[in-house]
């Protein structure tokens, strides 16, 4: 990547130009060829049946990819700009995991599929053309594939500060889209390639690829850009989108050198004064700013969600980008409160009740409301299925891919659900970032109490001392001396 020529703006301008039409169209050819495999059986050629997998797995590739990208071009604040980045690039992973696979699964991908076809067909010019592109999806996943930043942006973490310096990283629009468009080169070139197998199986069979004789339905929930007009009348949400206060994204940089500065307290402490031990009040800290870090990430990618889906200009790119609502609202849920019961003992939330002082009845009752409605949230959801069905276009655990299921469950988004469960995050940030704060002062007031109280314990000894030795037959002097010596201690102590 580093001998290609900078991307230029415009050069990336030109190619989403009129992109919502572009995502349109990509979306009305990909539902044809959908029709078109699902009439393929045991008398189609294999060839065409390896060829049209190809081909709709790159039209679904190219509409997702262009959906983020037109979204990235249409923000201009650096939170947003960073969130559509991430998933470009994270698009660019499923898409490339799609098609080539990564380890020992890669023999099982759409690409290796072909290409043992076309070996045994024994067809030389086409069997070299598919190496020089095999070799350049080799040399796309070593050097372009980042699968922790995938990771960190579908899935987010039980430590949020991965997050975040995962993506204070991914500061260059230059960068992103010169992958973009090399990505974007080597799906061109596999377009090109299988539609050549497609003229050499007719060619040899006589046979054609199976066509509809009906009119393709467009399956498309409708209701999308009724919703956009009420949840922004007059512009005013989209206004607000447009100039987010630089202090709702600065806030996240806080919150992640508050936990930075207790690592490093840690770190010192473990070096230099380790008699000292654990320091529970750090732990709290920490666990503290993890759940705000984990509640201002869900808090602006949903601005971005919604951002996004405001400014889209077909049904298919609303539904595209709404479905990251789900995505969102998962990856947070997991790491908040979690589905399972394992998830849940390993839950942040499962932290911050630990950490409850026994006396706070009020905090613990209002923990108790908050665990319900976290337990609601989750309970009996098949959110988890249609995440994985949004996110994973390759099954890894079934060792197949159902794109017309992943078309499906995007074209049936009830946008009226999603901008229901976007208003419950919001409460549930609300909440939860009161209840965080209140939390972090009650802790606080309990250390200061305890440090009073260890003080006065301090205090006692060393009045113990020097009664002591003003009681002792030492000389006058040397008592003189050690009671200086307490008094001393005492006021380096503050006491």
């Amino acid at each position: 990547m580093s001998d290609t020529k900078p991307t230029s703006r415009e050069t990336i301008a030109n190619l989403v130009a009129n992109s919502g039409l572009t995502i349109d169209d990509l979306y009305k050819a990909l539902k044809s060829e959908l029709v078109v495999r699902s009439l393929m059986d045991e008398q189609t050629p294999v060839l065409y049946v390896l060829t049209q997998d190809l081909q709709n797995s790159i039209k679904f590739i190219l509409m997702d990819m262009g959906a983020s990208c037109k979204a990235e071009f249409s923000v201009n604040n650096l939170y947003e700009k960073r969130f559509h980045m991430k998933n470009i690039q994270a698009s660019i992973s499923e898409g490339y995991k799609l098609l080539y696979n990564f380890g020992k699964l890669r023999k099982k991908s759409l690409w290796k599929k072909l290409m043992k076809q076309v070996h045994e067909d024994g067809n030389s010019d086409l069997i070299t053309e598919g190496l020089g592109i095999e070799q350049k999806l080799e040399v796309f996943g070593n050097t372009e594939i980042d699968q922790k930043l995938r990771n960190l942006t579908l899935h987010y973490d039980n430590e949020m500060i991965e997050v975040y310096k995962s993506t204070v990283l991914v500061d260059s629009e230059e960068k992103t889209m010169t992958k973009f468009l090399s990505f974007w080169g080597i799906l061109q070139d596999v377009k090109l390639y299988t539609d050549k197998i497609d003229e050499y199986c007719l060619s040899k069979t006589g046979i054609h690829k199976p066509s509809p004789s009906f009119p393709i339905m467009l399956g498309i929930n409708d209701f999308h850009k009724t919703v956009c007009q009420l949840i922004n009348k007059d512009g005013k949400l989209e206004n607000i989108f447009d100039n987010l206060p630089k202090e709702a994204v600065e806030s996240i940089d806080l919150i992640a050198e508050q936990w930075n500065g207790t690592k490093r307290v840690e770190d010192y402490i473990r070096n230099n004064v380790p008699s000292i031990g654990v320091i529970p009040e750090i732990g709290h800290v920490q666990v503290l700013a993890n759940i705000q870090l984990l509640l201002r990430f869900m808090m602006l990618d949903m601005v971005a969600i919604v951002d996004a889906y405001l400014k889209s200009s077909s049904d298919i790119e609303y539904a595209l980008n709404l479905r990251r609502v789900c995505v969102t609202k998962v990856s947070t849920m997991v790491h908040l409160y979690g589905y399972t019961s394992d998830e849940h003992e390993q839950s942040i939330w499962k932290s911050i009740e630990d950490m409850i002082p026994n006396g706070s009845s009020e905090l613990l009752l209002q923990s108790k409301k908050i665990s319900d409605l976290l337990e609601k949230i989750v309970f009996q959801s098949n959110d988890k299925d249609l995440r994985a069905t949004f996110v994973h276009l390759f099954d890894n655990s079934k060792v197949c891919s159902d794109l017309a299921n992943v078309v499906s469950a995007i074209e049936g988004i009830n946008p009226i659900t999603l901008v229901a469960d976007i208003q419950l995050l919001l409460g549930v940030y609300k909440v939860m970032m009161q209840f965080s704060t209140i939390l972090m002062n009650v802790l606080a007031e309990e250390a200061h109490q305890k440090s009073i109280q260890s003080s006065r314990a301090l205090d006692n000894q060393i009045d113990e001392y020097i009664r002591r030795f003003e009681e002792s037959q030492l000389p006058d002097d040397q008592k003189k001396q050690l009671v200086n010596m307490m008094e001393e201690m005492k006021k380096k102590y503050n006491i």
